[in-house]
């Protein structure tokens, strides 16, 4: 299984081929007579609520660099969605957050350079947090704003706020 479509097969190397299972093109190994799965990597954000603004990280790396986003990213293998969600927060933005604050807003699709990406939309109330914002090693500044005062945000971030507010 691979999060981006697999020219070459993840166990032998062998270039993949495509082939049709169950209605769909999927990327095959000859070699291993196997599929070569591509399925959405795991991705958990939470949307800090203070008001009617929300505290977002603007990115420091790539692809993302200089846009304001809704702190979260990658899970670990071994992690809960909530877990690491609050693991994210508190890496991107220094603020903390018990996992069973959270409230759970929605699971959504992206597709971004050729990975599909599952992302998990918390949120959690600022009065249920401690700490005080401050960017982290992937962040260059942190802020409680409105995303219509941030420029640029992206996309996902202002959805993600919508999402959080709403619920």
């Amino acid at each position: 299984m691979t999060g981006e479509p697999a020219d070459f097969c993840p166990d032998c190397g062998t270039a993949t081929e495509r082939r049709e299972s169950e209605g769909r093109e999927r990327r095959y190994c000859p070699a291993c007579e196997a599929f070569v799965w591509h399925n959405p990597v795991p991705v958990a954000t939470v949307v800090v609520l203070d008001g009617d603004r929300a505290l977002f990280v603007q990115r420091a790396a790539s692809p993302d660099r200089g846009e304001w986003d809704i702190p979260g990213g990658f899970l670990e293998a071994d992690e809960l969605p909530a877990v690491g969600a609050v693991r994210e927060l508190t890496e991107e933005t220094g603020v903390r957050a018990s996992p069973d604050a959270l409230r759970l807003c929605g699971v959504g699709h992206e597709t971004r350079e050729g990975r599909n990406i599952l992302p998990v939309v918390y949120a959690v109330e600022r009065a249920a947090t401690s700490g005080s914002p401050v960017a982290g090693s992937d962040a260059d500044a942190v802020r409680f704003a409105r995303p219509a005062d941030l420029d640029p945000v992206r996309d996902v971030a202002q959805e993600r706020y919508l999402l959080a507010a709403e619920g």
